[in-house]
């Protein structure tokens, strides 16, 4: 058989095959090595198929059906996949789809991105954010960056069309997330206020805040994946919803994003409380709806961000702060308060402690001036007693307690 399988465990695959002097891989999920080794001869057709694409004849449009296919759907997430092929099929195809990859030129994409630019959106007719057209900057940068690495063009000629703005607006990303997160008298404030509402929103909102996690985490949580008696919680899978697919598991962001985080007692009672009440349908998921149609099966994650954005208001929070904003509330306040960047970044699920000191470095001042106070603290403050006196004090041994005037000479 042309190709190799190799068994990665946990039911994941490596697919390898050597064409014309270049190996390409793949890496799939499948039940067993049969259902892997018809998978490899899937795989050995596509690579057959993307080694005759001609740059000078394939259009952007044939090649973006081809990545969607070939590429995307195998090592995207599923919500991904559909962000970029609607964002390509509305702002990019119809202007420049009918070019050939030879002729798809950084100078090209330079006229491209100004164009785009200037462009309003469908939904708020009002122009294009700059950071929408850095997101499709984006997707069309990857489409090209597949391409290169298929060896079917020389260099990527979007990397070179990356328009100015989005520098400027890279320089001000960490004051960015410090904007989008609550101060401690807030937070203080959202924990209160939540006293009184629907006890699924109270524990969705207390595990946001209180552990960190993302929304496609809590969602994704099922109650196997809970330890109420030593209150641990296992982070396993997402859950994810695309307009017109419906619901997926999906995996996790990162392979550290895999972790067990203990929860706060405060948290398991709340959850032992509304297990009691939660009609137990899909799948085992925790969080699910209690009415209507959808009785028993899993929330949709527009359900939840469209609850907090109206509590919020009700409560008077700011705007900016969106529900991710209270993932980035929770690592502010562990920094700030002295936590170890390591247990912030591990408790997080990110890759590495870089990535957490590159989102946060906005908090490290605030915990350089703790750090300054505890110092401080240990080597200057001086006793509150001012009796110098009994500063020391002497401490007998047993067999000296007996002659105490021995020790008055």
């Amino acid at each position: 058989m042309a190709g190799t399988v190799i068994d990665k465990g946990n039911g994941k695959y490596k697919l390898s095959y050597m064409y014309h002097s270049q190996r390409y891989y793949k890496t799939v999920k499948a039940k067993n090595i049969t259902e892997a080794r018809s998978m490899l001869k899937i795989f050995v057709q596509n690579v057959k198929q993307i080694s005759l694409i001609d740059a000078n004849v394939c259009t952007l449009e044939s090649f973006v059906s081809i990545y969607i296919s070939s590429y995307a759907k195998d090592y995207l997430a599923v919500e991904c996949v559909y962000n970029y092929y609607h964002a390509l099929e509305f702002w990019v195809l119809p202007k420049i789809g009918k070019a050939t990859l030879s002729q798809c030129t950084t100078k090209l994409f330079i006229k491209f991105f100004k164009w785009l630019s200037s462009q309003k959106s469908p939904k708020t007719n009002q122009q294009l954010a700059v950071s929408s057209v850095e997101k499709i900057f984006g997707i069309v940068s990857s489409v090209f960056a597949c391409a290169e690495q298929w060896h079917i063009i020389g260099t990527n000629p979007v990397l070179a069309a990356r328009p100015e703005e989005f520098k400027q607006k890279n320089k001000k990303k960490n004051i960015d997330v410090k904007e989008r997160c609550l101060t401690p008298e807030e937070s203080k404030r959202l924990v209160r206020e939540l006293e009184n509402v629907d006890l699924k929103y109270k524990i969705i909102i207390h595990l946001a805040i209180m552990l960190g996690l993302r929304r496609s985490e809590i969602l994704g949580i099922k109650w196997a994946d809970l330890d109420l008696e030593r209150c641990t919680l296992r982070l396993f899978q997402s859950s994810i919803y695309v307009c017109g697919s419906g619901y997926y598991e999906e995996d996790l962001k990162t392979p550290t994003s895999y972790r067990t985080i203990s929860l706060p007692y405060i948290t398991v009672k709340l959850l032992k409380e509304y297990r009691k009440t939660v009609p137990n349908i899909d799948n085992d998921i925790v969080f699910v709806n209690d009415k209507g149609r959808r009785k028993g099966l899993r929330l949709n994650p527009s359900s939840v961000t469209n609850w907090f954005c109206a509590f919020r208001k009700k409560i008077n929070l700011p705007s900016e702060v969106p529900l991710q904003g209270l993932r980035h509330t929770n690592a502010t306040l562990l920094l700030i308060r002295g936590v170890d960047v390591k247990n912030v970044s591990n408790r997080l699920g990110h890759s590495n402690t870089a990535t957490t000191l590159d989102i946060y470095s906005e908090a490290l001042p605030e915990v350089d001036k703790t750090t300054s106070e505890i110092i401080d603290k240990v080597l200057f403050q001086r006793p509150k007693n001012k009796n110098t006196s009994n500063k020391r004090k002497i401490t007998l041994k047993k067999k000296d307690q007996a002659f105490p005037l021995a020790h008055s000479f």
